[in-house]
């Protein structure tokens, strides 16, 4: 995290009540990494829809999609 927004993230998660005494809005910042993080989330999902099985047309099987086992095993 080198960028003023990456300490300004991190600060909360490491002591929350010295962050705030430091000035950094712990809930701006919360909302401002959930934004973000719906964003990326967002960008995966339309990069993913394409590729994604169309239900009730043809097999659907699991086995299409071996990331989709990967991400549910490293959760």
């Amino acid at each position: 995290m080198r960028t003023r927004f990456g300490w300004a993230l991190r600060a909360p998660a490491q002591d929350p009540e010295a962050a705030a005494l430091q000035g950094i809005s712990i809930t701006m910042t919360a909302r401002i990494a959930m934004f973000i993080g719906a964003e990326l989330a967002g960008i995966a999902g339309a990069l993913a829809a394409p590729r994604a099985p169309r239900w009730g047309q043809g097999d659907c099987s699991v086995v299409k999609f071996p990331g989709l086992i990967l991400s549910v095993r490293f959760l």
